[in-house]
């Protein structure tokens, strides 16, 4: 699975295109918070706890983060 936040100023189209034949492992949300990074949630959830985010992200998001509790411990996942 692949979480892609979304900026209202990003064009998605090149990495969406490089990425088609896993469009079935894409999960695709956006973010109202122009300050918002995904640098900041990683940080939160390892500083604060996972439940610091909740009202950050999409509820889904949150669920997924949670089953398979990313970014919990110091082997911060990253994906690129």
């Amino acid at each position: 699975m692949f979480l892609i936040i979304k900026r209202e100023s990003d064009n998605l189209t090149p990495i969406l295109e490089k990425y088609k034949d896993y469009k079935d492992n894409l999960i695709i949300t956006s973010i109202k918070e122009d300050n918002l990074s995904s640098t900041y949630i990683r940080e939160q959830i390892k500083k604060n706890g996972l439940s610091s985010i909740k009202a950050y992200v999409p509820k889904e998001i949150y669920q997924y983060l949670n089953d398979h509790k990313l970014y919990l411990d110091d082997k911060i996942s990253f994906i690129c």
